[in-house]
């Protein structure tokens, strides 16, 4: 029986199971309430009025829905997303996926190095 397996079947409700998935769906729930996201909303809001509403609605309403499921995958199997896919797919998916997700954390960090960096500039009198 394999470790996928074995916590799958294993019965009962733990504390400690739910504490250990509840940490990360909480700090991906207060990324949407960062600084930088509220006033990139907001600048976007006001050249583009309403048009933007139902894509930020939409993005915000699949987001919870994937922590949601998240935490779900997370509580029965006690595994996490990345463990679950190399479980499930074979080598050139897993590589497919693991290259998205790559290009994903690199553009949605490129503002904020970006904005570090001139922040810097600005506050070190453009030395």
């Amino acid at each position: 029986m394999s470790v996928l397996e074995k916590l799958m079947y294993s019965t009962g409700f733990s504390f400690q199971k739910l504490w250990a998935f509840t940490g990360p769906g909480f700090l991906m729930s207060i990324a949407y309430l960062d600084p930088g996201n509220i006033e990139s909303d907001l600048q976007s809001g006001t050249t583009a009025r309403y048009k933007l509403l139902w894509v930020l609605m939409s993005a915000t309403i699949l987001g919870l829905v994937m922590q949601r499921l998240s935490a779900r995958l997370g509580v029965v199997t006690g595994l996490h997303l990345a463990d679950m896919c190399y479980h499930q797919y074979r080598k050139a998916p897993r590589l497919f996926v693991w290259l998205m997700m790559e290009v994903a954390i690199i553009g949605s960090d490129m503002q904020e190095v970006i904005g570090t960096s001139i922040a810097i500039y600005l506050l070190s009198n453009k030395m």
